[in-house]
């Protein structure tokens, strides 16, 4: 078992909370990147699962959400928040990290892979990471529901009184996991990464598929993207499929598969560690 801790990290542009383990110069690093409206708690398994003793594991509460929620003022850019992940590493990653991003924390992942020039980062694991247009769940409804003037409305109706989401929580930890850390985001900010998410995780005239699917394609270093059986769209897969791209299927999990599939999922961790390292 690894001893969390949580701190405030004070950065150029923003600050966050960072849950991590005992940080120590000269190790290698797990970097933890959560989804849209989500937390590090997304990844709090780690922490108790053995084998990860000998990491620096650095899991950060994105500005606007969970708790570096109050901590923002105006919303980032995903370009701001690439520049102040890189810092945190400089700060606190060393020279080797393993990436691992969770849904917008995937395409968060794959701009800040480009970012560094694989020069840190020697792997990456996206984990449902926005790829394509399908990908674009909440994130679509709510720039669908801000063009009609009613994405707070929304927000509140729906994640935060509509009775299905309680029914699915009960048969689902990761559902309830997400809507505890989900009760703390900023909204402001959730619309803001949502109006960015569907920019670049959709198709255009430049990129046929969507921009963040082009750059991962692009990047060089060991790459495996991890999918859950009852959650990954069709084209999504078929995107993974046709371009031959290393893949893991979680079968039975939805799409908080690292809670759904807790074994399964940081034991292969540990052996894509074990490969890139």
């Amino acid at each position: 078992m690894v001893i969390m801790a949580m701190t405030t990290v004070e950065l150029k542009q923003h600050s966050c909370v960072l849950r991590h383990s005992e940080i120590r110069h000269g190790r290698r690093s797990i970097l933890l990147l959560h989804g849209l409206g989500d937390s590090s708690l997304a990844f709090e398994e780690i922490f108790t699962f053995a084998g990860f003793e000998s990491f620096n594991l650095l899991a950060p509460d994105l500005p606007g959400f969970g708790e570096s929620a109050q901590l923002v003022g105006k919303a980032p850019t995903f370009d701001e928040i690439v520049a102040m992940l890189g810092e945190l590493l400089t700060r606190f990653g060393g020279d080797e990290v393993l990436l691992i991003g969770h849904s917008l924390g995937g395409g968060l992942g794959s701009l800040l892979c480009a970012a560094d020039g694989e020069e840190r980062i020697k792997g990456y694991i996206n984990v449902e990471g926005n790829l394509t247009h399908a990908d674009l769940f909440l994130s679509g409804q709510a720039v669908a529901h801000d063009k009609i003037d009613d994405f707070h409305d929304w927000f509140d109706r729906v994640f935060r009184r509509e009775r299905k989401w309680r029914i699915l929580g009960r048969n689902s930890r990761s559902t309830r996991r997400y809507f505890k850390s989900l009760a703390g985001c900023n909204p402001d900010v959730f619309l803001a990464m949502s109006h960015e998410l569907v920019e670049r995780g959709g198709p255009s005239e430049e990129h046929p598929v969507s921009e963040l699917a082009d750059l991962y394609l692009s990047l060089t270093l060991p790459r495996l993207f991890c999918y859950g059986g009852q959650s990954c769209p069709q084209e999504t897969e078929h995107f993974l499929k046709s371009n031959n791209l290393d893949r893991l299927l979680f079968i039975k999990a939805t799409h908080g598969l690292m809670i759904d599939e807790t074994e399964m999922f940081y034991t292969r961790v540990l052996d894509f560690a074990r490969e890139i390292f």
